[in-house]
């Protein structure tokens, strides 16, 4: 991962260098993008069980501030550790306020809320876990 965040820096600067000189800074930052995707793949990522959330962001083109508001508003709905499926739509909300670009849809919701679990806020785990369990037997 720090290993990641470097690359990533020294993209940034105008003088980071690959092997492949012809390579625009848009490619490089596709083919960063994908080995990330690769990564996730490799270690199990579906659409219900969401590793990065800073990827999810990625892909939805949510800002730094946007991703930073999101989870305030997840950490104040998970105060009371609350693990059933009667809240999920107040954290739909907080996902669809105005800056994010896409529509309001519960799996991306589960998606999040997954991707907040594993990472910054661990408080989520229960709710997440029972979101997947009754996602798994919705689909079958």
């Amino acid at each position: 991962m720090v290993k990641i965040k470097r690359m990533l820096d020294k993209m940034n600067n105008e003088s980071f260098q690959v092997t492949g000189d012809h390579l625009s800074k848009a490619e490089k930052l596709k083919l960063m993008y994908a080995a990330i995707e690769d990564f996730e793949d490799y270690l199990g990522q579906t659409v219900q069980r969401c590793f990065s959330l800073n990827l999810l962001c990625l892909l939805f083109g949510i800002t730094p501030t946007d991703r930073h508001n999101i989870l305030q508003a997840f950490k104040k709905l998970a105060v009371n550790h609350k693990t059933d499926l009667s809240d999920l739509p107040k954290y739909q909300r907080a996902i669809s306020s105005p800056g994010t670009k896409f529509l309001d849809s519960q799996e991306i919701t589960i998606q999040f809320i997954t991707a907040a679990a594993n990472s910054s806020l661990p408080e989520l785990k229960g709710l997440a876990d029972n979101l997947l369990k009754h996602t798994k037997l919705n689909l079958q």
